[in-house]
């Protein structure tokens, strides 16, 4: 049974807000998707532009050991704590450089089994990759 969200339940962000010293370290040691707890997956080199990062915007659980994201064109911002976090958002102009950054997701363990390697497949929008390929499949190893 399909299940699709914009956001966590309660209202929650799908993609959490990271502090600078967190998305340095996750662009140095992260090699793939990766749980970082039983509520967080962390998946690498999202590519997009430095002013336009892909986002994502919708999670759908295939399976308990399947999922997929579907990315959209965004901008970065930064909560009331000053972290930096990606929103969707059509930015008025985006740069042509491909710069893969990391991002961090709310999951719910309920939905997805964290202790067998999960399936990820991320739907990029149109024009973002120069070797557009849909879906990008990783795994992430259990928890």
């Amino acid at each position: 049974m399909p299940i699709a969200r914009t956001t966590q339940s309660k209202g929650r962000p799908l993609v959490v807000p990271i502090n600078a010293n967190t998305m340095r370290r996750l662009k140095l040691h992260l090699l793939g998707p990766r749980f970082l707890s039983s509520t967080r997956l962390a998946i690498p080199g999202i590519a997009g532009s430095s002013n336009c990062p892909s986002v994502p915007v919708k999670l759908i659980v295939q399976s308990p050991h399947a999922i997929r994201v579907d990315l959209v064109i965004g901008s970065w911002n930064r909560t009331a704590l000053g972290l930096r976090v990606r929103v969707p958002r059509s930015p008025h102009l985006c740069f042509d450089d491909l710069v893969p950054t990391p991002v961090v997701i709310a999951i719910d363990p309920k939905l997805i089994d964290v202790h067998h390697r999960l399936k990820i497949s991320l739907y990029y929008p149109r024009n973002v990759i120069r070797r557009y390929e849909r879906p990008v499949v990783g795994t992430a190893p259990p928890l």
